[in-house]
């Protein structure tokens, strides 16, 4: 303890002035390092932030376009079981042909 007695004996004998400006010294080097800090975490959640917007976002546009291709496509597949004497119409997802989502399932 005898660096902690001799750093308060040194402040003691420093007049007024002196200690004003360490003061304030100190003060402004905490705000210089909490500003500095705050600048490195908003630059990483700003990463974080164009991350999910470029990544994930589009991945859960794509997804939902998916999971209402294949509702669309039950609906069809429902109502030709249901009463085969009506077809569904070659504007449907089942008439179609192969949809834009296939390509998700095949290996070309």
């Amino acid at each position: 303890m005898p660096f902690v007695e001799s750093i308060i004996n040194a402040i003691r004998s420093l007049n007024i002035r002196n200690r004003l400006l360490t003061g304030f010294g100190a003060l402004g080097l905490l705000l210089v390092f909490i500003v500095g800090l705050s600048i490195y975490q908003m630059k990483y959640i700003n990463q974080q932030t164009t991350r999910i917007d470029q990544l994930r976002v589009p991945t859960a546009t794509a997804s939902s376009a998916l999971v209402k291709g294949i509702y669309a496509s039950l609906a069809d597949l429902r109502s030709a079981i249901c009463s085969p004497e009506t077809m569904p119409s070659k504007n449907s997802a089942l008439m179609s042909g192969p949809s834009q989502y296939s390509r998700f399932f095949t290996d070309r």
